[in-house]
């Protein structure tokens, strides 16, 4: 992982302690001088006056990481990296936009579940698969959220998550980790197949919740 993307992770992290790691998105607004609204879609606009808007017809977890995500597109724009990612990763031509994305989701995760919250779970259960239902717990968030906090909360260590429904893989993230397999591969018996792995399943569900680490 490069330094840009470093640095604008550190940037989010040091913006967010501004303000005692706020989480109520439309409080985080306000400490950060971004108005908040209510409208037809999602959108960000990062001039000034900063705001945001979050669809009405939204709410529970995909509202909280919907807000953080718009939040997070005005401080890409307000710290300047919205450019410089462009320019720096132009190589990545017609996919620039969908990199960008995938950085704003990393940002938005670590508004949602902020540095003492990760700490607090790694703290009570390492890198298992229980740190991030500590995590989805106790911030609102989804399974997918927070499997993203705790694969990317050291980008310059290895992580990977991922996620069964039924025999099939349902979701995954990593960071700096090859995995052995694809989303939406078939893995009937996930247990059996990856000794390396540290798995949960997930009360009253067909749901494998698992994570692989090197560090």
């Amino acid at each position: 992982m490069d330094a840009l993307i470093a640095d604008f992770l550190n940037y989010v992290q040091t913006e967010h302690q501004r303000t005692g790691y706020e989480t109520d998105p439309q409080a985080l607004c306000r400490k950060l001088n971004i108005e908040y609204r209510i409208g037809g879609k999602n959108m960000a606009y990062g001039g000034d006056p900063a705001f945001i808007y979050v669809k009405r017809d939204e709410n529970g977890p995909r509202r909280l990481f919907n807000s953080a995500h718009e939040i997070i597109h005005v401080l890409m724009a307000r710290g300047g990296y919205k450019t410089l990612i462009q320019h720096e990763h132009a190589c990545l031509g017609k996919k620039i936009k969908e990199h960008i994305e995938q950085l704003v989701n990393f940002g938005a995760a670590q508004l949602i579940m902020p540095h003492p919250l990760l700490t607090e779970a790694h703290r009570r259960f390492g890198d298992t698969p229980a740190a991030i239902i500590y995590l989805t717990t106790h911030s609102g968030a989804s399974i997918e959220a927070a499997m993203r906090r705790w694969a990317w909360q050291d980008i310059t260590e290895r992580r990977a998550a991922f996620l069964t429904y039924g025999s099939y893989v349902h979701d995954i993230t990593s960071c700096n980790y090859q995995l052995p397999f694809w989303l939406y591969d078939r893995i009937p018996e996930p247990h059996v197949v990856f000794e390396e792995a540290k798995l949960l399943c997930l009360p009253d569900s067909r749901k494998y919740l698992g994570t692989f680490t090197a560090n």
